[in-house]
């Protein structure tokens, strides 16, 4: 059964299946992302499950992930999350949108309380790797992508934050400031993705005692 899934994975992923275009054609063959499309590689297994299933249920708006996610079955989004979870690549994000990368890490480790908009690390973790399943790493996202969101943040077109926190912080930030931001978090090292032993004991709800971890 485990053979047989994770084949099928490696199809969706790489080749689509029926009228369901690959996965690597808009998020590359290791998951790095390009430009506007996001780096899925490392991402926390949960993460990426709520995402598909928001495109799913209309709670996140994007034409093309929509008529994907509606495509696929509870097994085929469980078992995508779990691969790109564990799935390592290096970073291709490069600052691009000529950002002022020392407000960027200002705004990423301190916030800015003149403008009422907290450290980005404060939820999306230490470095920016994320903490599952509400906040995605940011760290070595694409420019261009970070700083898309966050306009659709302060525009209303995206709205499945936590308690709406990310409309508040994406309309606090003005587009220069976006664009700093956007390039400090992509010139930070990529998140490593989940050990497959912990992963295993996020599926099962049970604690990874340190002597598993590796």
């Amino acid at each position: 059964m485990a053979a047989t899934q994770s084949a099928d994975v490696e199809t969706l992923v790489k080749t689509g299946a029926g009228y369901i275009w690959a996965c690597a054609s808009c998020h590359g063959d290791k998951g790095q992302g390009m430009e506007t499309t996001p780096r899925l590689a490392g991402l926390p297994a949960a993460y990426i499950a709520k995402q598909l299933h928001d495109f799913q249920q209309g709670t996140r708006f994007n034409d093309s992930m929509a008529y994907v996610a509606k495509a696929l079955s509870e097994e085929q989004i469980q078992a995508l999350a779990a691969h790109y979870a564990v799935m390592r690549a290096p970073s291709t994000a490069r600052p691009s949108l000529k950002g002022d990368l020392a407000r960027g890490e200002q705004i990423a480790r301190e916030g800015d309380w003149s403008i009422g908009v907290p450290a980005c690390f404060t939820c999306h973790g230490p470095s920016g790797f994320g903490v599952a399943p509400d906040f995605p790493a940011l760290a070595a996202q694409h420019p261009a992508y970070t700083a898309r969101q966050l306009a659709m943040w302060a525009g209303g077109s995206r709205h499945n934050s936590p308690l709406g926190l990310m409309a508040g912080i994406g309309k606090a930030l003005n587009d220069v400031d976006r664009r700093a931001v956007a390039d400090y978090l992509a010139s930070l090292a990529p998140v490593p993705a989940t050990p497959k032993t912990e992963l295993a004991a996020i599926d099962a709800s049970i604690p990874v005692s340190e002597g598993d971890a590796q």
